[in-house]
């Protein structure tokens, strides 16, 4: 799959799922009064705007899949990657 979004087009069906994904993922961080606080505090000393998950729903919103397809051939090389498997030996 990480192989294929490389070379191929991303469909928009998988493209709105991801990016459903990583909007509601900014979105849940925000629930817990403690999180909200820490979060703030840590924006704040890594200099980011207090409205940084926002502005990345918008970045989110804004890609397109030839530029999704584009990180992907130019950042991640689908054959440095290992799988890591934590569990019993397989019988």
């Amino acid at each position: 799959m990480i192989w294929l979004m490389g070379r191929q087009k991303s469909g928009i069906s998988m493209l709105s799922l991801q990016r459903m994904l990583e909007i509601k993922t900014c979105k849940t961080v925000w629930t817990n009064l403690s999180n909200i606080a820490l979060d703030l505090i840590y924006r704040s000393v890594l200099d980011l705007p207090l409205n940084e998950p926002a502005v990345a729903a918008q970045r989110y919103e804004a890609l397109t899949a030839e530029q999704v397809r584009a990180a992907f051939a130019k950042y991640l090389r689908p054959g440095d990657l290992l799988q890591v498997v934590q569990g019993p030996a397989p019988h």
